[in-house]
């Protein structure tokens, strides 16, 4: 399938999804280096900024590598992307009908990544803190478990530890644990 990839993002270096779709490729064989290079050589022929997903992608490449360049680059998504969670309605059929590209698992997902920069490179607990309840505004509660389990690291380091239990219950409950 990479190699399929590979071969129309080099005929079509121009389709965004032809791009899209090898990178994220790239990513998912964890090549992330690869990700960095692919994007980076893109950018120095083509001139041009990433799409809101390719930039989401390079940044979790970065943080992959632990390299601090990614909280700039989820930041720049954040930015970019609309902020359904502050409309009125269904976020999920708000995200669903736009024109975006993006799912709102996709959207929880790089506010997860953000908070993680945040906490990791900045050591900010607030900003994750606000990032991961964004996050969870995107998310069925199946798909929580990340961003509940990074909800509770981030109360317990900043010294909210009966609020982190409270979370830390949310998690049990989303991630069907049992009693042992």
């Amino acid at each position: 399938e990479l190699t399929l990839c590979h071969w129309v993002y080099q005929d079509f270096p121009d389709n965004q999804y032809a791009r899209y779709n090898y990178w994220s490729g790239l990513y998912s064989q964890r090549e992330f280096t690869k990700v960095i290079e692919e994007i980076d050589a893109y950018q120095t022929v083509h001139k041009q900024g990433l799409q809101p997903n390719e930039q989401s992608l390079y940044a979790s490449a970065k943080m992959s590598l632990n390299d601090s360049e990614a909280y700039d680059y989820l930041q720049g998504v954040i930015f970019a992307l609309p902020k359904f969670h502050e409309l009125e309605g269904d976020v999920y059929e708000a995200v669903n009908n736009s024109s975006l590209g993006f799912t709102p698992k996709d959207i929880g997902a790089v506010y997860i990544g953000y908070a993680q920069a945040a906490l990791i490179f900045k050591g900010d607990l607030i900003t994750a803190n606000n990032a991961l309840d964004i996050s969870l505004k995107y998310l069925q509660p199946y798909e929580q478990y990340p961003a509940l389990s990074a909800k509770v690291a981030t109360l317990y380091l900043s010294g909210q530890e009966q609020e982190a239990m409270v979370w830390y219950q949310k998690l049990r409950a989303t991630s069907g644990f049992s009693e042992v």
